[in-house]
């Protein structure tokens, strides 16, 4: 019998080796992938061959009889696990190849192991640790995702969360305060607003992301300040009402959501749709990306985001806690806040940018079907593109300067509006053009004076809007 399964995995091993070469480059990924056929080969053969010799023999005590027994199936799930998990280790393009190699090779051993040993304590012990492991970790996984449809908390939202999911976990508790505004019974940083819109009165809709939320005191908040500036440049009996349904953590696919199912209600004249450059497009890209996530991927699993978020929420407490002890500064340490806007250059990476923003665009259309007519796109630039400072050191690791376009996705958004006749806005000019800082300090958000200027432009740009459209 044994001699049989050591020829079997042998022939298996030739096969795979001729399968290879002619399919697979003898790469390191390529070997792998002709071990894990091997394996596999090798694990349904002698598979094969031990039922068959548990069924001629079966007057005669044979390790078949181990298929009646709990420890096998014990064991065989705990190999998955760890299996798969080496194969999650492994990362996406790997992982099935590696799952495959461990899981066949694993169990082949473990078959001559216990065909050897068949009475080891130490083995059984093993094999119920190792279970236990599993069914806690099958536990933890199931406990989360049940959560996460309970409870609505950033930690807990699911691998693929809806866009309703998404805005209910990052709402803003009703009642509680946020730079200095009572947040209203619907979740907004804004004043209370009737659904139905007063008589004559023009309506404005923002929707946006943490700038709308504002991480400055509410009454310098643009959202705010857009109102105030609107109405005081007002013709007579003409009033201005801007409702702000900003959420933080959100983008582009979570304001058709928020537009369909809230905003078009309160009946807008207008909607604004803010577009931050640092992360939509990036962050519109990783959803459409987590939609084909596979059982190999370890982002699909919600106890590895959840564990992968508490890790980051951790350590960038304790660098920012430290930060502030030692230096009295922002909250984000240099280094992790060059590695943040780091993260966010790859919007300007020219050779890959079109595909970047496809899914951002696609979101666009479905809020622009919503608001024919009645949509004004205002972008808002990530501080790296006013900063040049900031924009020279995100070089220091050698990245190739020339692959680059600082203003790529202005471009983009720019002629994305003129070819479907949708205003837009953009602060880039004035921004750079600014005597005075517009970011908080190492915090990608505008300040006081970034939120002033941010306002001014924005209500230049309705009202030149504004005296385009017919009297009604």
């Amino acid at each position: 019998m044994r001699r049989r399964i050591l020829w079997l995995i042998l022939a298996s091993l030739l096969a795979a080796a001729a399968w290879h070469s002619g399919r697979s480059a003898w790469d390191a990924a390529g070997v792998s992938r002709g071990l894990a056929v091997a394996g596999t080969l090798a694990l349904l053969g002698a598979g094969g061959l031990v039922f068959w010799e548990g069924f001629r023999q079966r007057e005669r005590p044979a390790f078949h009889g181990a298929f009646r027994h709990l420890w096998f199936y014990q064991t065989l799930a705990a190999m998955t696990l760890g299996a798969f998990l080496a194969g999650l280790a492994a990362g996406r393009e790997h992982g099935p190849f590696v799952f495959a190699f461990m899981e066949s090779t694993a169990a082949l051993a473990y078959l001559a192991f216990r065909q050897l040993y068949p009475a080891d304590k130490a083995a059984a012990r093993a094999e119920m640790v190792l279970f236990s492991i599993t069914l806690t970790l099958l536990a933890a996984e199931g406990a989360l995702r049940l959560a996460g449809l309970v409870v609505a908390h950033p930690l807990l939202v699911a691998v693929n969360p809806t866009s309703e999911a998404t805005v209910n976990a990052w709402r803003l508790k009703p009642g509680s305060l946020w730079m200095g505004q009572r947040i209203n019974s619907r979740g907004y940083c804004d004043a209370e607003r009737t659904v139905r819109k007063p008589p004559g009165v023009f309506r404005i809709v923002v929707l946006a992301d943490s700038f709308g939320v504002g991480y400055v005191p509410y009454q310098h908040n643009f959202v705010k300040l857009l109102e105030e500036r609107l109405n005081a440049e007002a013709k007579p009996l003409q009033r201005f009402e801007v409702v702000n349904l900003s959420v933080a953590s959100v983008g582009p696919a979570e304001y058709h959501w928020l537009l369909l199912h809230e905003g078009l209600a309160m009946q807008p004249d207008l909607v604004i749709c803010c577009i931050f450059l640092g992360n939509d497009f990036l962050d519109d890209a990783i959803d459409a990306a987590d939609e084909k996530l596979g059982v190999f991927d370890a982002q699909s699993y919600q106890t590895v985001r959840f564990v992968s978020r508490l890790s980051l929420l951790f350590r960038y407490r304790r660098r920012a806690e430290a930060f502030l002890i030692d230096h009295g500064g922002p909250a984000f340490s240099p280094e992790d806040y060059w590695r943040l806007e780091k993260d966010r250059l790859t919007v300007c990476y020219w050779p890959q940018a079109r595909s970047l923003y496809a899914p951002t665009m696609e979101n666009l259309d479905r809020i622009s079907a919503l608001v024919p007519g009645r949509l004004m796109l205002f972008f808002i630039p990530d501080e790296f593109q006013v900063n040049d400072e900031l924009y020279a050191c995100l070089f220091k690791d050698g990245a190739p300067h020339s692959q680059f376009d600082r203003v790529l996705p202005n471009r983009v958004l720019r002629e994305y509006c003129s070819e479907r006749n949708i205003p837009d806005a953009d602060p880039l000019p004035h921004l750079r053009e600014s005597p005075e800082p517009t970011y908080l300090l190492r915090d990608s958000h505008w300040n006081i004076a970034g939120n002033r200027l941010a306002a001014a432009v924005l209500a230049a740009r309705v009202q030149e809007w504004l005296s385009t459209l017919r009297p009604r």
